[in-house]
């Protein structure tokens, strides 16, 4: 995403360049609203435009490019893909939202066709680029590949076990990545963040956060279990039950890791069941 971006025929060389500025926002919880549905995560898309001072964003909207006399002066190849980026996005979703009314923005954790990730190849190819909101944490790096998966570790008590979600990404040795909203309603992405960068510093305006696509998209009840921390606790004497009646149902929403912790049997592992049948992570019961 940082190579510049080729002049298109009969395109000036000195054609301006565009790009997609991304940001976070991350609603916090205020104890005097418990009962108001919670607002959700949103990655807010803002153009902006090469200028003197760098990247700007005055006076555009994502409905001006629905104009062909618009951005007339602007890199001719970057004008269409935008193009097809906002048509695909308003044909998926409805405006609704924190910016809902506010055309400067519009929010790509809504972006229901896993076509984005091809448009953001395509981004790459032609140099446009993918901006942070804040101008000192520079490009977004380009997206990775990821697998969300269910641990089953040790639990504290002797012979227990506990279930949790962990985000692995691709050439990553140490699972410290942390989601922090999902994209697409049925999670074919996601947003992450280094768990230490969260740790030392809570604003989620000045992390570095990146993108993945996920090798197997995450239903609602697993991307509820991990933006929330859930973890499913196994008492002591339910291993041979989780084994039996519960693995293959884990199985079905996500990887099961249950590396050295001898659970699976010889024989062949129980039939996935069908996934209208699965109802949400919360019902399952071990105790």
């Amino acid at each position: 995403m940082l190579a510049p971006a080729r002049p298109a025929p009969h395109q000036p060389a000195d054609a301006v360049a565009l790009a997609i500025e991304l940001s976070l926002f991350i609603p916090q919880a205020r104890p005097e609203r418990r009962t108001a549905a919670p607002a959700s995560p949103q990655l807010l898309a803002r153009l902006v435009r090469s200028g003197r001072t760098g990247w700007v964003g005055n006076g555009m909207t994502w409905s001006r490019l629905e104009s062909p006399y618009n951005f007339g002066d602007c890199c001719t190849s970057h004008v269409r893909l935008l193009r097809e980026l906002y048509a695909l996005h308003k044909s998926r979703t409805r405006t609704t939202g924190y910016y809902a009314s506010d055309d400067k923005m519009t929010d790509l954790a809504a972006f229901g066709s896993r076509r984005l990730w091809s448009v953001l190849d395509e981004a790459a190819d032609i140099g446009l680029q993918i901006v942070h909101a804040r101008k000192r944490l520079g490009p977004v790096e380009p997206y990775g590949h990821a697998e969300l998966c269910l641990d089953v570790t040790a639990g504290a008590a002797p012979g227990s076990l506990v279930i949790a979600p962990v985000l692995r990404l691709a050439g990553a040795d140490e699972p410290d990545a942390m989601p922090v909203l999902f994209i697409g309603a049925e999670g074919h992405g996601v947003v992450h963040v280094s768990r230490r960068q969260v740790q030392g510093n809570p604003n989620a305006a000045e992390w570095q956060f990146q993108l993945a696509k996920l090798a197997t998209p995450a239903p609602p009840p697993l991307q509820r279990m991990t933006l929330e921390g859930q973890r499913l606790p196994l008492p002591d004497g339910q291993q041979a039950r989780f084994r039996d009646e519960f693995y293959a149902r884990l199985r079905h929403l996500a990887p099961v890791a249950l590396e050295g912790l001898g659970l699976r049997g010889d024989g062949p592992e129980p039939a996935l069941l069908p996934r209208a049948r699965l109802g949400g992570l919360d019902t399952m019961r071990f105790c």
